[in-house]
């Protein structure tokens, strides 16, 4: 069985929306799209190469079937998806008002994703993905999928995943409360923390960049590494390593190995040296057996991640001030966005997380990775949709190979 290298888990619905500036209490013609957090990161890591399955619930409905032939299109596997005949694939409206203000409306309360819970567990897991990918949104849905995502943090070790948490708070859903109580519990057993600024005030109760990572490094060395008092986690290759040092150690010799400085500034090629070798193929070459295999029958990213059960591995979004990530010596590092102009910024955040975790697991250090993913986010937010400002896939192959 191919080990997929990343699983999303949430929720994907289907979205209508008018031109831009058009009214949705007017509008004659509205364009159809599929959108969901946990699935656009999943497009974002398939084209860059990677394995990646969503795992989710839709209707037996045609916006169900929707749902699953735009993440086939995007590459993305849908074997982990599952088809419920009482309740519905979620739908939600989306209008741009001429002074760019966007306004959001869901029908999702009761949606066939709301139906998920722990019971769906034992099938993501048994999969043995690299990583996976969980966020607030999930939560928010009710108490099974909150359920569900506990369930899949308790099992990441034994399954030798990583646990990768977007807290993606959305006040409108609902249970911001429930949601942040539950990143908090999660952060033992998380690996790599992907939040806003504007969420990290909730969370941690400061938008600084270094008191941010300060913050998720204490609390997830004070709350030990795993829930039953162990300290042992899989480094990005999978192998088990000792835990319980402060996020300095993520990077460690590891970053320092590979090198930064100037190569930062010439577009991030710290990875050139050990994350090609550590991929043993070039990108292109994923690109086309994606083609040919599809994403459940191939394999997906070669390379190796630093060692990871040492500390909490933190990305904090800026949006259009840009992205830290954690530097060499252990301090946030700051990347400018690389956004040329801004027409819709939704799926940004999306975009970053998958660039950034693909390129982990294609060998790349935090910088490199964060340079992959703001490049990935700077072309989603020149287009209208989630994911049709992603690069073809002999781009995005030239992004890791840069």
């Amino acid at each position: 069985m191919i080990r997929p290298d990343v699983v999303g888990v949430g929720e994907a619905m289907v979205l209508l929306q008018p031109a831009q500036g058009a009214d949705l209490a007017t509008a004659e013609r509205m364009d159809v799209h599929v959108g969901g957090a946990e699935l656009n990161v999943c497009a974002a890591v398939a084209r860059l190469g990677g394995t990646a399955w969503f795992a989710s619930r839709v209707g037996a409905d045609p916006f169900g079937e929707r749902v699953l032939n735009a993440a086939r299109a995007l590459s993305v596997g849908t074997s982990l998806v599952g088809r419920d005949s009482a309740r519905p694939t979620g739908v939600f409206f989306k209008e741009v008002r001429p002074d760019g203000a966007r306004r959001v409306h869901y029908y999702r309360s009761g949606s066939a994703a709301s139906g998920m819970d722990e019971g769906d567990a034992p099938a993501i897991l048994a999969t043995r993905p690299r990583a996976i990918v969980v966020s607030g949104i999930t939560i928010a849905l009710g108490e099974g999928p909150e359920r569900l995502v506990r369930a899949l943090a308790d099992g990441v070790r034994e399954a030798g995943a990583l646990l990768v948490v977007d807290p993606n708070l959305r006040p409108s859903l609902g249970r911001q409360d429930r949601v942040l109580e539950t990143v908090r519990e999660l952060l033992p057993l998380t690996d790599l923390l992907v939040l806003g600024q504007d969420e990290a005030e909730p969370l941690f109760g400061t938008t600084d960049p270094a008191a941010v990572f300060a913050a998720a490094s204490t609390a997830w060395a004070a709350a030990g590494r795993n829930l039953d008092g162990s300290t042992e986690g899989p480094d990005f290759a999978g192998n088990a390593v000792s835990g319980g040092e402060t996020a300095r150690g993520v990077v460690g010799d590891f970053a320092q190995e590979i090198g930064r400085g100037d190569d930062r500034a010439a577009g991030g090629d710290v990875a050139r040296g050990a994350g090609e070798s550590a991929r043993g193929a070039e990108p292109e070459a994923f690109a086309g057996v994606a083609q040919e295999a599809g994403p459940e029958g191939r394999e997906g990213l070669l390379g190796s991640w630093a060692p990871v059960g040492r500390g909490i591995e933190v990305v904090l979004k800026a949006g259009a001030e840009g992205v830290y990530c954690l530097g060499a010596d252990g301090a946030p590092v700051h990347l400018p966005s690389a956004a040329r102009v801004v027409r819709d910024p939704v799926g940004a955040g999306d975009a970053l997380l998958g660039g950034y975790l693909a390129a982990r697991l294609a060998g790349a250090g935090p910088e490199r990775a964060a340079w992959v993913g703001s490049e990935l986010a700077g072309r989603i937010v020149e287009v209208y949709g989630d994911v049709e400002g992603l690069p073809s896939p002999a781009e995005a192959a030239a992004l890791l190979r840069r």
